[in-house]
């Protein structure tokens, strides 16, 4: 069974859902793509679980600051996309 970690944030252009498999971020979509993201992360993950963690790995604190201006917060993010 694989467990990702789901949370969202709060930015200008609408809330962000984020999430976190293996210590990288896999996935963030706002709300109008988030049921394509939740299938591409059922067909890469089947089985998947996905459960609320607050704030994993400090993602959502670094999309919230990248937001309100610092645009180097971002930086360092571990980021896998599942792609070749």
């Amino acid at each position: 069974m694989t467990v990702l970690w789901v949370d969202q944030v709060r930015s200008p252009l609408g809330t962000l859902t984020i999430v976190e498999a293996d210590d990288a971020l896999c996935a963030l979509a706002f709300p109008v793509a988030r049921s394509r993201m939740l299938a591409r992360i059922r067909s890469r993950f089947p089985g998947v679980v996905l459960k609320r963690r607050r704030d994993p790995n400090g993602y959502a604190t670094r999309v919230h600051g990248y937001f309100s201006g610092d645009f180097d917060a971002l930086n360092g993010i571990t980021v896998d996309c599942g792609g070749t």
